[in-house]
């Protein structure tokens, strides 16, 4: 987990073209202890790539399914998306309640009602109370 969440931090740093940032011993043992319950929504996946994955907590829904008061975070099916996983940090580490889902964005296997819905056709997307969220600017 400590990996994996210095990993993401220096994507995010490259990504932003960001200075680079120096995390005390400290600090990334709080992360670790934080990112380490959710590291159970992650299985592995013997042969495939890449070799682990979160879960889905709740079935694919249409975002105007999603009821008024719920966070449904849409993720893509490839389990490693850098954008999604960057919202996802950003969930946890703001602590709002949310469950998430898959979509497969695949050619040939997105939903139509995403495709509707979102018009980049891309994930990560979030229905907030049933109100599509797309782009940094939502």
């Amino acid at each position: 987990v400590k990996f994996l969440a210095m990993l993401l931090l220096a994507s995010l740093a490259t990504t932003l073209h960001a200075p680079t940032v120096r995390v005390s011993t400290s600090q990334w043992d709080a992360l670790e202890t934080k990112l380490s319950s959710e590291a159970a929504w992650y299985t592995l996946r013997e042969g495939m790539v890449p070799s682990s994955a979160p879960q889905p907590t709740v079935p694919i829904l249409p975002h105007n399914e999603v009821a008024r008061d719920a966070v449904l975070f849409y993720r893509d099916t490839n389990a490693w998306c850098p954008f999604c996983e960057r919202v996802y940090l950003y969930l946890l580490e703001s602590g709002i309640a949310h469950d998430q889902t898959f979509v497969d964005i695949s050619p040939g296997n997105k939903p139509e009602w995403y495709k509707e819905v979102i018009p980049t056709g891309q994930t990560p997307s979030l229905s907030l109370g049933g109100r599509a969220v797309w782009e940094s600017n939502d």
